[in-house]
């Protein structure tokens, strides 16, 4: 009987031992991201018969469990994509609307400086004075419609190389987790710990391509994206962006359209700074053209006809520097419809960002809810580890003395 109780005993001492390293590791990682807890899981031992029927035998270690759900994996995955969708196109477009410097800044301060001038021309036709202002009034617009179509582009140059570099950090991810799986399929499967790591990578793979992720059969997991693996088994794909046309990202199979952060680069790139220099081109179109039109109806003081004012070349808006003074009142007329124009121009940008940013703000809000329930399922509660601890600390304390109690039965049974 004493032989049977001390081994009960040790068991008790090795698996709560097993299990206080366990909860320490999982404190010790509280504030490692992507970690998951684990246990230890403890079962009954196999019966020992005996004179009096089946005894228990004590405790064994079944192995370690760590703590998962795939449903909030996906649930996290899916919300994250969605949410850095909307975040980096929000931060480009806001770029373009500072682009644009309305109202101080802007192209309408310049048109109604134009206004100005033209109005203080038509009450002095003759007026070098007030025709060097127009002039000047001229240019300055152009200038600044120049400077923001300008911005625009550059916005959209960087916007390119930043998905270049968002591309480049998914292809290395995807190439990580293409190496992880080899391991997969080892006995056991894969450790705790990089088991977090793979975790981890089909965030980042989510958050920056909207990828998915299976997991097969064997272990191994499969990414795709919009139906296309970019890992399957142990081997990846990498994605590439071409020089032409500007955000194009190609898999293998063909042009593919991303999601999360290096999505939203993408329809940044191929629509929303597009949109944002087509409404200002067909302003600026539509500007000239009237603004011509109408000028060509004047004559100089010279009595010549008036000429151009504007002209657009490789897609510049340039200056011409004839006046026909005689229409410079039709041309201040035209001050409501032009700025009028611009207005809707600017109006539809701003409230493509603020859209964009309301969009942003609730995608961030519903991973934030998905990640606080993971968190609730797979991450660390110190409280509950605690307790843990205390709990293992009672039970290892108690088989120590049986341990003790054993033993003193023992001496007991050698002194008689």
């Amino acid at each position: 009987m004493s032989t049977s109780s001390l081994s009960i005993a040790i068991s008790g001492l090795r698996a709560h031992s097993y299990a206080i390293d366990a909860t320490s590791h999982n404190i010790a990682n509280v504030a490692t991201e992507g970690f998951r807890r684990t246990r230890v899981d403890l079962t009954s031992g196999h019966p020992r018969f005996t004179a009096m029927g089946p005894m228990g035998s004590g405790v064994e270690i079944n192995g370690l469990s760590r703590a998962t759900d795939r449903l909030s994996d996906e649930r996290v995955r899916r919300s994250s994509a969605q949410s850095e969708f909307f975040s980096s196109r929000a931060q480009v477009s806001a770029l373009a609307e500072d682009v644009f410097g309305e109202p101080d800044r802007g192209v309408t301060s310049s048109v109604n400086h134009l206004f100005d001038a033209f109005s203080a021309l038509a009450t002095a036709p003759t007026d070098s004075a007030a025709r060097a202002q127009v002039i000047g009034s001229l240019e300055d617009v152009a200038s600044r419609v120049n400077e923001v179509r300008s911005g625009l582009e550059s916005i959209q140059r960087d916007a390119v190389a930043r998905l270049r570099t968002e591309v480049e950090a998914g292809n290395q991810m995807a190439a990580r987790v293409a190496e992880i799986n080899t391991f997969a399929r080892q006995p056991g499967g894969l450790p705790a710990d990089l088991a977090d790591e793979l975790d981890r990578a089909l965030d980042s793979l989510a958050a920056t391509f909207g990828a998915s992720a299976q997991v097969q059969s064997d272990g191994r997991v499969r990414v795709t994206i919009s139906g296309r693996a970019i890992v399957d088994a142990d081997r990846a794909v990498a994605l590439q962006v071409p020089d032409t046309p500007p955000g194009q990202i190609d898999h293998p199979t063909g042009p593919v359209v991303l999601g999360g952060s290096a999505g939203g680069l993408q329809e940044v790139i191929q629509n929303d700074i597009g949109g944002y220099r087509t409404r200002l081109d067909d302003f600026v179109s539509d500007m000239v053209t009237t603004f011509n039109d109408l000028h060509a109806t004047g004559f100089t003081p010279a009595g010549v006809g008036g000429g151009d004012l504007f002209s657009e070349v490789d897609g510049r808006m340039v200056v011409e520097v004839t006046l026909g003074s005689a229409v410079a009142d039709a041309l201040a007329q035209l001050r409501n419809s032009v700025s009028g124009d611009y207005r809707e121009v600017v109006t539809a940008v701003s409230n493509s960002v603020a859209s964009l940013n309301r969009s942003a703000d609730t995608a961030g809000s519903i991973l934030d809810a998905a990640n606080s329930v993971r968190d609730s399922i797979t991450g660390v509660n110190l409280d509950e580890e605690m307790t843990n601890m205390i709990s293992h600390q009672r039970a290892y304390e108690a088989s120590a003395r049986v341990i003790s109690v054993v033993d003193e039965m023992m001496q007991t049974l050698l002194a008689m």
